[in-house]
């Protein structure tokens, strides 16, 4: 009976039907016993049947453990759930930060909104641009896109700087964070945005207290001297006269053609051919009627004979070639 009761109070010392290794099995399922959802009554149960259910228990805790897989899944959870509440502290940091800086610093806090306001509309005007030069067959951002060999390290990063243009996703997160910081500076400089405005806003009727001009008309003449700013490499008109006056002795300059009707043309050959003329001024004449001089001057040109308009339809273009 001293044997019994001991055994009862988990002492297994005496008792000579169980090994060392199977007491502390029973020793080590003690805790879990208590645990189980339907415990199964001691006084019923053999002590071989209860190593075998505590070995069955071990074996099934054992499973239960993580496996390499589903640890890395774990980890990749407690990682994506701490940067969330970072992600979290970050930004109330921020928002006391700049609170902050309205308090003591409101002119500068304005300002560095002003230079990121600026700063994205740039990125904007230039997330553009490389779409349209990508699409022209002219622009040298259309031929890296279809150039093939080694690549210089400037050029790769160009050119992923082309590819990421076309996303337009990025556009609109940048469009966000724009309309997000004039709602912000708007705040404090209510004219910011006026000053910031475009035509459609005009057009809209928006800030018609302000005038809005632009220059494309100003630059169709300035193209005949500057060919450049339409992207050409040709010479202008300037180049021209320089290279002729620098080598010839001219003293007159006759203008003709449709071009020559844009207003201020003549004004503007004169200035250019007296800046690099050697000998003196230069005489500049504008024809009466620019548009027909060259018709009329090819009329009256032995070099240019005459065909009547039953000749034409009497022998054809052809016909009238061959003779």
């Amino acid at each position: 009976m001293d044997i019994y009761h001991k055994i009862r109070l988990g002492d297994y010392s005496e008792s000579v039907f169980l090994g060392s290794a199977e007491e502390e099995v029973v020793d080590e399922s003690e805790s879990s016993e208590a645990q189980s959802e339907s415990p199964v009554d001691v006084k019923t149960q053999s002590f071989k049947e209860r190593i075998e259910d505590l070995k069955k228990n071990q074996k099934k805790a054992s499973e239960d453990k993580l496996t390499p897989g589903m640890y890395r899944i774990k980890i990749h959870q407690l990682t994506s759930k701490a940067e969330k509440y970072l992600k979290i502290i970050r930004e109330s940091i921020k928002k006391y930060e700049e609170l902050y800086e309205q308090k003591t610093d409101l002119p500068g806090y304005v300002n560095r909104k002003k230079s990121a306001y600026e700063k994205i509309c740039r990125e904007l005007e230039i997330r553009e641009k490389l779409r349209r030069d990508s699409k022209n067959r002219k622009a040298y951002e259309f031929a890296l896109l279809l150039k093939t060999g080694d690549l210089t390290e400037e050029e790769i990063a160009y050119k992923k700087k082309i590819l990421e243009a076309e996303d337009f996703n990025i556009d609109e997160k940048l469009i966000i964070d724009k309309n997000v910081l004039l709602e912000e500076i708007s705040k404090f400089d209510p004219i910011f945005h006026m000053r910031s405005s475009n035509t459609l806003d005009l057009m809209e009727g928006k800030n018609l207290n302000r005038t809005m001009i632009n220059i494309d008309l100003f630059r169709v003449g300035e193209i005949l001297f500057e060919p450049s700013v339409v992207g050409s490499n040709q010479m202008g008109i300037g180049e021209i006269l320089e290279n002729i006056l620098n080598n010839h002795n001219i003293k007159n300059i006759f203008i003709t053609g449709g071009f020559s009707q844009i207003e201020g043309l003549k004004e503007r050959i004169i200035f250019e051919a007296n800046k690099y003329s050697q000998n003196g001024p230069v005489n500049v004449n504008l024809a009466m009627n620019p548009s027909h001089d060259a018709f009329k001057g090819a009329f009256f040109s032995d070099l240019f004979p005459i065909y009547t308009y039953e000749e034409y339809l009497e022998k054809g273009i052809d016909g009238l070639f061959v003779e």
